[in-house]
């Protein structure tokens, strides 16, 4: 059982940290861990920028950013049989929103009825904005996780800018975090509420 486990380790590569994601640092620079920003063929739905907001950087589109989760994680995640969210750190640059799709395996979500599971959309997925020119951070869950097939037009992972939200909010990190079964369920502002009263 130990000599399984190490294989699965050793097939994961350079994803062994406890952090994965893609981080836009100070200085301008993009840090990969087993998640990468990636740009569709010829930037068709939208050109990244690099956006200055206060003391961080991020990355900003006019339309869309597609991200890609190594597939060596997703094996490595599998074998775990580990709850997967994504952590999305943001500048709120305007009021709009952004949407939030991603890759599953789940058959009955039929988005593209010959890709059941593909485009999904976590609980909490239309994340709404303000314009308060302020940094936040949302962390949504992702049942049914699939980072093998990239079917989102050739990514996993994909953010949609809607409204004034273009070009004017950043992404300055997208990390994937394990999760246990209970802490999967997201809990929102509004269950927050209901719960005080």
């Amino acid at each position: 059982m130990k000599f399984i486990g190490l294989l699965s380790l050793l097939a994961a590569g350079s994803c062994l940290a406890q952090e994965y994601g893609v981080t836009v640092e100070k200085d301008g620079s993009v840090k990969e861990n087993c998640v990468s920003f990636w740009e569709r063929a010829g930037g068709r739905e939208g050109k990244y920028a690099i956006l200055s907001a206060g003391d961080r950087k991020g990355l900003t589109s006019t339309g869309v950013i597609y991200l890609k989760v190594d597939d060596k994680l997703d094996a490595s995640l599998r074998t775990e049989g580990t709850e997967v969210a994504v952590e999305i750190i943001y500048y709120d640059g305007a009021p709009g929103s952004f949407n939030v799709f991603y890759d599953s395996t789940d058959p009955a979500f039929l988005r593209i009825r010959t890709q059941p599971g593909a485009w999904k959309v976590p609980e909490g997925g239309k994340v709404m904005l303000k314009g308060d020119g302020q940094w936040k951070s949302v962390v949504l869950p992702l049942p049914m996780f699939n980072f093998r097939s990239n079917r989102l037009n050739g990514a996993d992972l994909r953010i949609d800018f809607v409204g004034k939200a273009k070009s004017a909010v950043a992404i300055a990190a997208v990390r994937l975090k394990k999760q246990t079964p209970s802490a999967a369920k997201q809990v929102t502002p509004e269950d927050k509420e209901k719960t005080s009263k």
